[in-house]
């Protein structure tokens, strides 16, 4: 404490003082569904808004869960996860998030890219260093009429590999061609994508004309869906000739052709 009687402020005593209670690490304020975001304005400018807020979409669209806390004291990560009329379809989790002493808006904003027709929530958590804490769930519903399968792309190449990230079903063709060497193995890697039906695959493979043999797989229970489908049968130590390969899926009225994909083997 001080005053100043003309010569300038003079100390006249220190008063101690003390703040009783115990700080939140954050205070959740909000999850936001949405079509969009944007940034807010001013000394506010982290304060995310959403845009186009709503529950209901259309088949197509891009839905957006923009999560909101404040006054947050604390490093941290978020979570989402999507289910399908109950049913788990995948999470995401960000990085550690450093906020140093505080930040006013921790924001974290998520979406569901090209939605499929069905019944959805998200459900949106948070971790400050003591395992992930459900802040909020939220309901929308995706409208439209929805395909069984969406017949994506079918490859022919030396092998395969799995994706990266949560593409981790997005198998990828390993050394893609249609000329192989005798003795080589063959794959054939085929794709669906947005598949909501239990299923099955057939390959056969013809050699000049003539057909040599077939694979089927056992019925796929897809559960409420997968974004990936997969099917990589192949030709074990190919020898000489010109084939073909034909591809098949049966989603319960059935085989229905996908794909013709024809190549050729050559003397070593």
């Amino acid at each position: 404490m001080s005053i100043d009687i003309g010569d300038g402020f003079a100390a006249l005593a220190v008063v101690p003082f003390t703040v009783t209670g115990i700080m939140e690490d954050y205070v959740y304020d909000h999850t936001y569904i949405s079509a969009g975001w944007e940034y807010g304005s001013g000394t506010d400018y982290w304060n995310l808004q959403p845009v186009d807020q709503r529950d209901t979409f259309e088949a197509g669209e891009t839905v957006y869960a923009l999560s909101q806390v404040r006054n947050i004291y604390v490093d941290h990560a978020w979570k989402i996860e999507l289910y399908r009329v109950g049913s788990f379809l995948w999470d995401y989790e960000t990085s550690w998030l450093e906020v140093g002493e505080s930040w006013t808006f921790g924001n974290f904003y998520p979406f569901y890219e090209n939605a499929q027709p069905g019944e959805y929530e998200f459900k949106v958590y948070i971790n400050t260093g003591s395992g992930f804490e459900l802040l909020d769930t939220k309901n929308f519903t995706v409208t439209g009429q929805i395909e069984d399968y969406i017949f994506d792309h079918a490859t022919v190449a030396s092998g395969w590999e799995f994706g990266t990230g949560a593409d981790y079903w997005n198998l990828q063709p390993v050394d893609p061609r249609t000329q192989f060497s005798q003795g080589e193995d063959v794959y054939l890697l085929a794709q669906v994508r947005n598949i909501y039906v239990d299923h099955k695959w057939k390959i056969e493979l013809y050699r000049e004309g003539q057909y040599q043999w077939k694979y089927e797989t056992p019925l796929n229970n897809v559960g409420s869906g997968w974004s990936f489908g997969n099917f990589y049968p192949y030709y074990q130590n190919a020898q000489l000739g010109n084939y073909e390969f034909k591809v098949y899926i049966d989603t319960g009225s059935g085989y229905e052709l996908l794909s013709e994909n024809p190549f050729t083997v050559m003397s070593s």
